[in-house]
């Protein structure tokens, strides 16, 4: 996994600056998958997506 530093929000400029680098590299070795039953049909599960797509579209 990669992360480009200048996409992430709110990171001072000065901070990359300083860098080397403004991409690093993370090693992806596990991953969590959390579940649960949403009975509001599905209104905050919904969200919940649409906002984890939005954060994976900034580091994509």
């Amino acid at each position: 996994m990669t992360i480009d530093l200048t996409k992430v929000p709110g990171l001072d400029k000065a901070i990359l600056g300083s860098l080397t680098e403004s991409v690093i590299k993370i090693p992806l070795t596990q991953a969590v998958i959390y579940g649960w039953y949403d009975n509001e049909m599905g209104s905050y599960v919904n969200m919940l997506g649409d906002r984890t797509i939005t954060i994976a579209e900034l580091f994509a």
